[in-house]
């Protein structure tokens, strides 16, 4: 199927899902650049990946990076006109050869259940079968499907996807048919809780080139190493610790605290915006192991059991302040998220929009309607959504009203490219820093600060 309308397949696909009674974010009614809004920055690289930098300018005039999200990103459809176009075909351009060489495959796109954006990610999933069904006869369809053809196009929750993968001769299978290409890095913590793989430190013992994400995969759950790679770049690194028992969490936490400083709380390999936690100075010992037991539990309750295998090191670090983004007379926090195409010799990148915290942000008051923009297991809106180009390679009003004026712009443009390189040659090296990977058998580095 071919549609004009670009946006056509997303509105076809959250009709269903509502029709269906899903609560949704309806991705395709939200507001897009008129025009194509492409950056492209020369990079020492050769090969491909993907990730997503959610950046932000602070209160200090600093650009920083909050994290690095990869293929489990969303929002992706928001930075260009074509929607997730652009998007699909690069994960499909990554995957070509495997596809070409492969007499049968599977293409895994796998989201969060509670997933707002569950539309967008099945028109991408619809354009990556397109695409696929140019070079092989292929089918399209969710985890029930049992395919016949030679090449398959699975879309569906990462726990309905990874209950279909096994591990064969090395490599991971999707009902017998071998996997080559995945939109959804998560799958990789899933298949760890379920046993099918296992988990060293910071790595997993699969071939990363399958992900989109490529070979930067074992960065993307590695929150701490994320900032170690900020480290030169441009950005700012943000305070990160590794942490493998309750104990070390409230130690960590209370070393900012004595600082003055607020600090955030981060299980590994969640998403959503699952288990995490603010702490604002003053927080008791007693305060941050009950906020700790909850926010264990949730992961447990949203995982199962076997999230003990993936949720630690928990990371601990300095709360960074965006600027506010005035909405009336209050202002919000907010950040920034910037989808980068990393392919031989460059990074093309597109602003994906400003997500804006839900409530407006108060100074001393730390929690997560005000410090955490992430829209999963919320009432569906899109009013904290913004826009930012309204025109190609230009910051509009929406953008200097968040303290971001061109030269700032260009600065976090810069600084996220710069980042995709750095990530490139550090997951390049034949070992990786062990000393801050954690989870079993794991061991904890001290603070990582520049």
């Amino acid at each position: 199927m071919n549609f004009r309308d670009h946006l056509a397949p997303m509105r076809l696909a959250e009709q269903a899902l509502e029709l269906g009674g899903r609560q949704i974010l309806r991705m395709s009614t939200v507001g897009r650049p008129r025009q194509p809004a492409r950056f492209t920055k020369p990079a020492k690289v050769d090969g491909h990946a993907f990730c997503a930098i959610d950046a932000m300018w602070d209160v200090h005039g600093q650009p920083r990076i909050i994290e690095v999200n990869g293929s489990n990103a969303g929002l992706s459809s928001l930075g260009d006109p074509e929607g997730d176009r652009w998007r699909a075909e690069h994960q499909i351009e990554a995957a070509l050869p495997r596809i070409l060489n492969e007499t049968r495959g599977a293409v895994l796109v796998a989201f969060a259940a509670n997933t707002l954006i569950v539309g967008e990610i099945t028109a991408r999933a619809f354009m990556l079968y397109e695409l696929v069904s140019k070079h092989r006869e292929c089918q399209f369809g969710n985890s029930d499907l049992a395919p016949s053809s030679p090449f398959v196009v699975a879309v569906d929750s990462v726990e309905a996807i990874a209950a279909q993968v096994t591990k064969v001769d090395g490599r991971l299978c999707y009902r017998g048919y071998p996997v080559v290409s995945v939109g959804n890095v998560n799958l990789l913590a899933e298949l760890v809780r379920k046993g099918v793989i296992e988990r060293h430190g910071a790595d997993y013992d699969v071939e990363y080139d399958i992900f989109h994400d490529g070979r930067i995969a074992p960065l993307i759950h590695d929150k701490r190493e994320q900032q170690v790679v900020a480290d030169g770049t441009g950005f700012v690194p943000i305070r990160h610790l590794d942490t493998m028992t309750v104990d070390e969490v409230v130690a960590g936490v209370q070393s900012l605290l004595r600082e003055g400083l607020p600090a955030v709380i981060k299980p590994n390999a969640t998403s959503g915006g699952a288990g995490i936690d603010f702490f604002g100075p003053g927080a008791t010992d007693v305060e941050i192991r009950k906020t700790l037991d909850h926010q264990v539990q949730t992961v447990m309750n949203k995982y199962g059991p076997g999230a003990e295998k993936s949720m630690w090191p928990i990371r601990v670090a300095e709360f960074a302040q965006s600027t506010g983004y005035p909405v009336g007379d209050k202002h919000h926090l907010w950040d920034m998220r910037v989808a980068c195409f990393i392919r031989p010799g460059e990074v093309e990148m597109m602003v994906c929009g400003l997500r804006l915290c839900p409530e407006p942000f108060v100074l001393g008051h730390y929690d997560r309607p005000s410090a955490c923009s992430n829209t999963t297991g919320r009432v569906p809106s899109t009013a904290r959504f913004r826009a930012p180009l309204a025109e190609a390679n230009r910051p509009t009003d929406l953008m200097s009203a968040a303290g971001v004026d061109r030269k700032a712009f260009d600065q976090i443009l810069n600084a996220c490219a710069a980042w995709c390189e750095a990530a490139w040659h550090h997951c390049s090296a034949e070992e990786r820093h062990d000393d801050h990977a954690g989870g079993p058998p794991g061991k904890t580095g001290g603070w990582f600060a520049a």
